[in-house]
């Protein structure tokens, strides 16, 4: 399958080591760059991956990204094909990353991230 992930922090970079561990095809981003994928994060197999290609012909995408970012990608993944299967794995925290006023207000996280 091939898979990308979009951050390469702890989440972000144990999914794509265990992915390619499971033989998957993938791909790592992060916004800012692919030279900031660590090293053990490829290791198995992963490839870092500028974000615009990272996107294109994919099975799986996986946003390991904090959820305030999500909205910087909407324009990115705006572009995905309908068959791509995009997983978020975020959780809105807001003391970490800010407010997000329509969530505050009462909108299900899932549907702001679908947004």
């Amino acid at each position: 399958m091939k898979i990308t992930v979009i951050g390469a922090g702890a989440i972000g970079g144990n999914l794509a080591r265990r992915l390619s561990e499971a033989g998957h095809d993938v791909l790592v981003a992060d916004a800012r760059g692919p030279e900031v994928v660590a090293e053990e994060v490829l290791a198995a197999g992963a490839r870092a991956a500028e974000m615009d290609a990272a996107v294109t012909d994919r099975d799986v995408i996986v946003l390991a990204v904090p959820f305030s970012v999500q909205r910087d990608l909407a324009d990115l993944l705006a572009g995905v094909s309908r068959d791509t299967i995009v997983v978020d794995t975020s959780n809105y925290y807001p003391y970490m990353m800010g407010p997000v006023e329509a969530v505050d207000n009462g909108q299900v996280e899932s549907e702001w991230s679908q947004e």
